[in-house]
């Protein structure tokens, strides 16, 4: 008869070795080969190798909402390994944040009332201050490039040595040391000026526990996540796209009026043959029209044309850009895009609306509603804050945005004054 516990150590021990096999591969191979071959032990490794450092992201970031924050960010990872760029710690890191973000929006349109019972036993600690800290922590790497980002996740936050950080990274141990002194101050430097000590944040930020393990599916709510992520990326993706066109686009134009404007090189225009054999003009009769040669419009057609072919495209971006806006707008009230996203677009269609604005009173009525439309932002991130599920921040940031407008308004209304004079 079988011995059933020999069997199961037997089974264990072909799993770890399985494991060990596959954590032999760089990022890059794992990920290449569980999106060729749905290779279950490579995506097994990815998770060993990172699921720390996520898993402490998610209690930073999502508190009692941990557990679907994790299974939502690995999720995504096995939805769109082959669509992974760079470092995969930064890469993930990214995921986290907007998977907390989501959670963090959709608990506050289930209750704007319950924020005392809405914070987690679970997160690292109860104290305002250090929480919002944690939040901070988070947003300034984002906001580093990417080297650095990834070299303070893997040393400071998943706590790896230096000489594991540079074999998992594919650095020599003195790009390790050397990015990690940099960033490193460099986070510093950032927290400091936002009244945060980096030592504090870390240390706190490092209390995690362990990594929960679930059997089965993974839940409605990862899944749910999971999926709105992905949408945000796809967004993310089309609006990069949008941009790169519109800056080509530019290009184009200014390049061809640049053309245009050089003597004697009109775009149509052919070498001139030596002038050895001058031709005699053909004879022109009394009231007779020269035709005009149809490949070849005259010059002030085609100086006439350019400023209708630009006026054609900045009407074109406007539309766009009113998509654009609209779309971040639904988006960010469906808790699928982040307030910076919808601001930005904002502010571009702002841009583009006033460059073609030809009278100062309209000029004025598009920066006063924009002003108004950045209060309204301030007040949901305020409304955040007062709940728990936002950082003042946030609300900073916003605001700054916001006076930065309402300051061109009155410059407007200032130029505006002085030429009524």
């Amino acid at each position: 008869m079988p011995n059933p516990l020999g069997t199961t150590r037997r089974w264990m021990m072909i799993r770890v070795l399985r494991l060990l096999r596959a954590t032999a591969g760089s990022d890059r191979d794992l990920l290449d080969r569980y999106a060729r071959d749905r290779d279950e032990g490579a995506f097994e490794a990815l998770v060993h190798r990172y699921g720390t450092g996520v898993w402490a992201a998610c209690v930073r970031l999502a508190g009692r909402d941990a557990e679907d924050a994790f299974q939502a960010v690995f999720l995504t990872l096995s939805r769109k390994a082959g669509a992974v760029t760079g470092s995969l710690p930064a890469w993930l890191h990214a995921v986290t944040r907007r998977v907390a973000a989501n959670l963090r929006r959709s608990a506050q349109r289930r209750s704007a009332i319950e924020s005392a019972a809405a914070r987690s036993p679970d997160a690292p600690t109860d104290d305002a201050g250090l929480r919002e800290g944690l939040a901070l922590l988070d947003e300034e790497l984002a906001h580093m490039p990417e080297r650095y980002r990834t070299v303070l996740i893997v040393c400071c936050l998943e706590g790896r040595s230096r000489d594991e950080a540079a074999q998992q990274l594919g650095w020599s141990e003195g790009q390790v040391k050397g990015r990690l002194e940099r960033a490193r101050e460099m986070l510093r430097t950032r927290l400091a000026e936002r009244g945060v000590e980096l030592g504090a944040v870390l240390l706190a930020a490092a209390v995690t526990g362990p990594i929960p393990v679930r059997a089965g599916p993974p839940s409605a709510t990862a899944v749910t996540l999971s999926h709105g992520v992905i949408r945000a990326m796809m967004f993310q993706k089309l609006k990069l796209t949008a941009a790169v066109l519109t800056a080509v686009a530019g290009v184009a134009i200014a390049s061809a009026m640049v053309v245009r404007a050089q003597p004697g090189t009109l775009p149509n225009e052919t070498a001139k043959e030596p002038a050895s054999a001058p031709r005699e003009a053909p004879e022109k009769r009394v009231g007779e029209a020269v035709p005009q040669d149809k490949g070849n419009p005259a010059p002030k057609e085609r100086k006439d044309e350019v400023p209708k072919k630009i006026r054609d495209l900045q009407k074109e971006r406007i539309a766009a850009l009113k998509e654009l806006t609209d779309t971040t707008a639904a988006l960010y009230k469906n808790a699928r895009a982040t307030y910076d996203e919808a601001i930005e677009a904002r502010l571009l269609l702002l841009q583009a609306e006033v460059d073609v604005a030809e009278k100062p009173a309209e000029r004025l009525a598009l920066y006063q509603k924009c002003v108004d439309e950045l209060k309204a932002y301030e007040e949901v991130a305020v409304a955040r804050v007062q709940v728990g599920r936002g950082t003042n921040a946030a609300v900073l940031k916003i605001k700054a945005r916001r006076l930065e407008v309402e300051i061109q308004l009155e410059q407007a209304k200032a130029k505006e004054a002085r030429e009524g004079k």
